[in-house]
């Protein structure tokens, strides 16, 4: 069983200010009266006590593993509400990486409005990271809080964000 890469310092600043923003039905409540000094402290404290033995880089899921999703309005909505519940707090409304927690992560979420990037990315390695993380940014993995379908649904919204046609 692979683990999710190591949360970096950007995103636990970010979740401890804004942590419903990050994890929806986290039952933390938000630490932003600390002074910054005090949340290095708390950052630096949490990070001492981790383990893992995450890869650096992203282990790639098995192909058969992917569900296929029709596309259609039903897995179009799915998407989005998923998105909104667990991605929009760092990528924005519009997929942008401009969400409201996005300011407080270095580097900056991705702009899955890139339609030359999105491009170049494999099925296999968007739903991987999607599901495990990224090792080195604030992407978290999500195979611990989504479904294979809720993954695959997700994927198939974000492709909305670079496609002109379907914006229209």
């Amino acid at each position: 069983m692979t683990t999710s890469p190591p949360r970096c310092d950007d995103w636990l600043r970010a979740y401890l200010i804004l942590p419903q923003l990050l994890l929806p039905f986290s039952p933390m409540g938000p630490y932003r009266d600390l002074s910054d000094a005090d949340l290095t402290a708390l950052i630096a404290y949490l990070q001492s006590i981790k383990i893992s033995n995450a890869p650096s880089k992203v282990p790639l899921v098995d192909t058969d593993l992917i569900p296929s999703v029709a596309a259609d309005a039903n897995t179009y909505r799915a998407g989005r509400a998923t998105y909104q519940t667990y991605c929009q707090g760092c990528h924005g409304q519009g997929g942008s990486g401009k969400g409201p927690a996005g300011q407080l992560l270095l580097p900056e979420p991705r702009d899955l409005t890139d339609a030359g990037w999105l491009a170049k990315q494999s099925n296999v390695y968007l739903f991987s990271v999607v599901s495990y993380g990224k090792a080195r940014t604030s992407m978290p993995g999500f195979n611990d809080i989504l479904t294979l379908k809720q993954r695959s649904q997700v994927l198939d919204y974000i492709n909305y964000f670079s496609d002109p046609v379907m914006k229209q």
